[in-house]
């Protein structure tokens, strides 16, 4: 019993060491997609393409029977994308207006 739960342990652990690294990997990436985002949102051809791959993406999710968690995952992350195309992200410099 000893060991199932020393083993038990170890295994949380090395879950929460894994998911605190993938953590930080999502949030960086999130940030770089968010100010790629924004760069694309000032060309309007841009960023109406963008939108329309969004919304060409969700009417496919719709189509689709999926697990209601993960359409509405999509649809949060959908909404952030547009947020994003809407607005920089917090202490952004663009690298197009000479950083």
């Amino acid at each position: 019993m000893e060991n199932e739960l020393k083993k038990m342990a170890e295994e949380m652990d090395f879950m929460k060491e894994v998911l605190s690294k993938q953590g930080g990997e999502l949030a960086a990436m999130l940030q770089a997609l968010r100010g790629l985002l924004f760069e694309v949102s000032l060309d309007s051809r841009q960023r109406q393409a963008v939108e329309g791959c969004l919304e060409l993406r969700y009417s496919e999710l719709l189509q689709r029977n999926v697990n209601p968690a993960f359409q509405v995952g999509f649809e949060s992350v959908m909404e952030l994308l547009h947020d994003c195309l809407k607005k920089p992200p917090s202490g952004y410099r663009s690298p197009s207006a000479g950083g």
